[in-house]
């Protein structure tokens, strides 16, 4: 049922991932409690705080598309759960089962590369929630009422700075007007020495342009890329100058300056359009880069063509998923490393050009398709 009502919100395939993922999760939390007829049913402020987390968790899931937010959603709904259990005996079976699932299931992950085992393990494990024995009701009301809101605000704070399309921490884009029979392609990670003007090539072959959201050191490394990119007509953006996993957290931010400088020294433009590395974002960093007049842009259609191998495959992933409007992601470079091989991107590039086109969609250039400049007047 939950996985059925999350299935109809607007959000991506990777949102109804999330959503089954949570699903699960919530379903295996809640089979102790329906399998057992005995225990003492929780107080009524447990039932309440336990309904909150549960309405919290239901309300984020959608929006969680990152593995850690999926995790930290997934033990707030078991934690949910856990509240809600019987205070006798369930719990110590919750508990056994919970922590051998959890070994397999992280044994899978590493072995096998099994995901959804562990989210589920995790979330069971959050079912087992102390149940403060000896220690004083208005302490432990103070210490759960606490626990509730810390773990409310982490949830929503991990799943709102690592969803690319959740719209309360700051203005983003995320697609162009639906009623525009059109699409944009963007590549990050970039410049990449033997993917980059390939792809700009084959662009240029089926008569479109696309914007390359690019790591500033990447482009000190190779400036003639960037260089060739501009005078062709396509688009640059900035990517932060290491594409760094928690740079985003840092308030200052140098890096949008110093990949501003990069491009404008090699290329001669000060690029309008930013994209945080895996769409990471906090409400400082969103403010910072109004600030400075750019427009923060992320996706809605991606098919995780940094893992694809088969360039067929993901060719039908990428068109099978976009529609009108849509900013499709795709990676002509890895974490800013000029030497990574990305041919599975130039292999699938044709098949995508050509299977947008038979669905009736133009690939046009990002500021076309989202209106406003590609370039500020001054850095």
């Amino acid at each position: 049922m939950v996985v059925g009502l999350l299935a109809g919100v607007p959000g991506g395939s990777a949102s109804h991932v999330a959503a089954a993922i949570g699903g699960a999760v919530l379903a295996m939390a809640v089979v102790p409690v329906l399998a057992s007829g005995r225990g003492e049913p929780p107080s009524r402020a447990r039932s309440v705080v336990g309904l909150c987390c549960l309405a919290v968790a239901l309300f984020l899931l959608p929006w969680a598309s990152y593995v850690l937010s999926v995790l930290v959603v997934a033990v707030l709904a078991g934690a949910a759960c856990g509240l809600l259990l019987p205070r006798r005996r369930v719990r110590d079976a919750v508990l056994l089962f919970g922590v051998a699932g959890g070994g397999l299931a992280m044994l899978a992950n590493a072995f096998v590369g099994a995901l959804l085992p562990s989210v589920v393990a995790l979330g069971l494990l959050g079912t087992v929630v102390p149940r403060g024995g000896g220690v004083p009701r208005r302490r432990r009301g103070i210490a759960l009422g606490g626990a509730v809101v810390i773990g409310t605000f982490a949830a929503a704070g991990c799943v709102g700075s690592t969803s690319p399309t959740v719209p309360w921490f700051g203005a983003v884009v995320v697609h162009g007007p639906r009623e525009q029979a059109a699409v944009a392609l963007t590549f990050d990670d970039g410049p990449n020495e033997t993917a980059t003007l390939e792809v700009a090539r084959i662009l240029e072959e089926h008569g479109t342009r696309g914007t390359f959201f690019e790591v500033g050191r990447a482009v000190q490394e190779r400036p003639e890329i960037t260089r060739a990119l501009v005078e062709r007509g396509h688009i640059v953006g900035n990517h932060s100058f290491t594409h760094g996993q928690w740079d985003y957290l840092d308030p200052r931010y140098p890096e949008l300056d110093e990949t501003q400088r990069a491009i404008r020294e090699v290329a001669g433009v000060c690029p309008a359009l930013f994209r945080p590395p895996h769409g990471n974002r906090t409400p400082l960093l969103s403010w910072l880069i109004e600030r400075h007049g750019l427009r923060l842009v992320s996706w809605d259609v991606s098919a995780s063509d940094w893992a694809a191998t088969d360039a067929e495959r993901l060719a039908a992933a990428v068109v099978e998923r976009a529609r009108a409007g849509s900013i499709i992601l795709l990676h002509d470079g890895l974490d800013g490393d000029p030497s990574v091989d990305r041919t599975v991107l130039v292999r699938a590039l044709p098949a995508i050009l050509d299977g947008l086109r038979a669905k009736g969609l133009e690939v046009v250039s990002l500021d076309r398709l989202i209106g406003g400049p590609a370039y500020l007047p001054a850095c």
